[in-house]
């Protein structure tokens, strides 16, 4: 299997996606903390995103304009900035670690941009709330992966654990203690015997044992904080035939 490149926009999540139940841009006065003209410009602003992403995501169309007012909201739809995106990932999400955060933003983010259009947001969203095992599988390994060199190298496998470690240990013996994991990790996962963990590699081990897949780092958010989420953009949390269980869950790791 070939290396991911960029975030793919094409997530595997479009097979099943929601279906068009209403066409919500076209909804009167979507958001009543905003006047009839805002709310309308609001919409007007997001109609080119919300016509790109439509049928793409795990969300239908009512929820993706609900998202897409979201996105209107924080910046007045000019792309999201850093600043703003490490507080709503914290605040929403309760992401803190911030070098994963940074991971995040630079898997999203095209280059040369001053920062994430809409569509990079709404399908992040889409690979938390609901994305399948293969789309969070390619999102993390990009994640590990910052510098896109299609595989997690020793020194990155370090610098992710370190953070981990830090809790009870000095630095300098979370640094040591995440070298000697780091060692015991490639014994398990480098199949291929190449000395870093390529992307196959990584996925073949967490087909097999889905807790691995954020073996470096949390990167989603908890299941409770996702449900918090969906709960204002969606009455439909609870009617999806399983697909939202904890993450902890061996079997249905979503």
């Amino acid at each position: 299997m070939t290396k991911p490149g960029k975030l793919n926009r094409s997530l595997t999540t479009k097979k099943n996606a929601a279906p068009s139940q209403r066409p919500a841009m076209r909804v009167i006065h979507l958001d009543l903390t905003m006047t009839q003209s805002e709310d309308a410009r609001a919409k007007h602003k997001m109609r080119a995103a919300f016509e790109d992403l439509r049928g793409k995501t795990a969300f239908n169309d009512w929820e993706l304009s609900c998202i897409l007012l979201i996105y209107y909201k924080m910046t007045q739809g000019a792309p999201i900035a850093r600043p703003e995106f490490r507080n709503f990932i914290h605040n929403v999400f309760g992401i803190s670690r911030q070098d994963i955060v940074e991971r995040i933003f630079s898997a999203l983010d095209e280059p040369n941009s001053p920062g994430l259009e809409p569509q990079a947001f709404v399908i992040l969203l889409s690979i938390f709330t609901r994305g399948s095992l293969d789309d969070k599988i390619d999102f993390v390994f990009q994640v590990y992966d910052s510098m896109c060199l299609g595989y997690i190298g020793r020194e990155a496998m370090t610098k992710l654990l370190v953070p981990t470690l830090l809790t009870r240990r000095q630095e300098h013996e979370a640094v040591e203690n995440a070298i000697d994991m780091v060692d015991l990790l490639m014994r398990k996962l480098d199949t291929d015997k190449h000395g870093r963990l390529s992307y196959t590699a990584f996925r073949e081990n967490v087909k097999k044992s889905p807790a691995l897949l954020e073996l470096f780092g949390i990167v989603f958010p908890d299941r409770m904080l996702k449900y918090a989420f969906l709960t204002s953009v969606t009455p439909d949390v609870v009617k999806s035939k399983g697909k939202y269980k904890s993450r902890f869950d061996r079997k249905t790791f979503v």
